[in-house]
């Protein structure tokens, strides 16, 4: 018991110290090598170090016996333990990991890409909402997702994902406000490259959510493109279909009256950007696999077309005033 209290208040001091005072990382990293390899408790280091990193898996799997989920479980509810810092500091703690991988203490062919996903992207966030530690973050996840194949990561992982592209989303409308086209390019790419880390299926389960909780309706259409990588040999895409389906092509219909006219033309133009995103993923797929997506009525789509294409010509006479949306 006295082994894990000076353990866990170490530890606890040392992620708190890390979060006030980042470029003490080197020093504290060498401390904890020292530490850790000193105290029978706390046997190998980068095992030790995963379960201390990835502490949401200690607590599922571990019983309350554990000396590790002790500390963590007590540390997420209290600052200290009998005067001790235990504090779990998620800033100190990301610190902690970046400076892990970058020495290669975790970080080896034992890892698997799996568990390197798991690891280490939970304590990208905590850096990226720091200014001075963004860069810091934004250099852990690429080495992370360097590690990941494409198409490799399972729905278990998903949370992750959904998390960290909401936050780089955020960054993304703020750099695009700003007209930053270089941080634009930067965490657009990063965000298709954590969509593409995941199976087919799941990668049409994250943008479905994303889009679903966009707060921003501009950038739907791009999230919505992003589904274009999943298509490929064989990929189950039934999910991706019915969601088109449902969500946006009965939509569309809607636009289209009894006598296969255009109407409520200004609710249309809300969301054209959507369709033609959806279209040319659909148009994709067909040139691709060379066959029509068995969930879509081809039928829909050449009516849509049909009066679509109608509404142009007519918009094209000049006697006709044209919407505002009109090119």
């Amino acid at each position: 018991a006295l082994h894990v209290g000076i353990s866990a208040s170490l530890a606890g001091t040392t992620f708190s110290l890390l979060a006030d005072h980042p470029n003490e990382v080197e020093n504290c990293l060498k401390f904890m090598i020292s530490f850790m390899k000193c105290e029978d408790i706390l046997h190998h280091f980068k095992e030790v170090n995963s379960e201390i990193l990835s502490h949401e898996q200690i607590s599922v799997r571990s019983s309350t016996s554990n000396d590790l989920y002790w500390w963590i479980t007590t540390a997420l509810k209290d600052d200290s333990v009998c005067f001790m810092d235990t504090s779990w500091n998620e800033k100190g703690v990301a610190i902690f990991a970046s400076a892990c991988w970058s020495e290669k203490i975790i970080n080896g062919a034992e890892i698997s890409p799996d568990q390197s996903w798991s690891l280490f992207s939970p304590h990208v966030p905590p850096l990226l909402m720091e200014n001075e530690l963004r860069e810091i973050g934004l250099t852990l996840l690429e080495n992370v997702l360097l590690k990941v194949p494409p198409n490799s990561l399972l729905k278990s992982s998903a949370t992750n994902a959904i998390n960290l592209i909401q936050l780089l989303s955020n960054f993304l409308i703020d750099s695009s406000y700003k007209r930053d086209a270089e941080n634009v390019t930067c965490f657009s790419n990063i965000i298709q490259k954590i969509v593409t880390r995941f199976n087919p299926a799941t990668q049409v389960d994250i943008i479905c959510d994303l889009v679903k909780n966009c707060p921003y309706h501009g950038l739907e259409p791009w999230l919505l493109g992003l589904l274009r990588y999943a298509i490929g040999e064989n990929a189950p895409l039934d999910m991706m279909w019915i969601y088109f389906r449902d969500v946006y092509v009965d939509e569309m219909m809607k636009y289209v009256d009894e006598d296969s006219a255009l109407e409520k033309i200004d609710q249309f133009f809300i969301n054209i950007e959507h369709y033609i995103v959806i279209v040319n993923i659909i148009r994709n797929f067909v040139l691709q696999e060379n066959s029509w997506p068995k969930m879509l009525l081809r039928k829909n789509f050449e009516q849509i077309f049909g009066v679509i294409n109608d509404k142009i010509g007519t918009w094209e006479t000049k006697d006709v005033e044209k919407p505002a949306e009109y090119h």
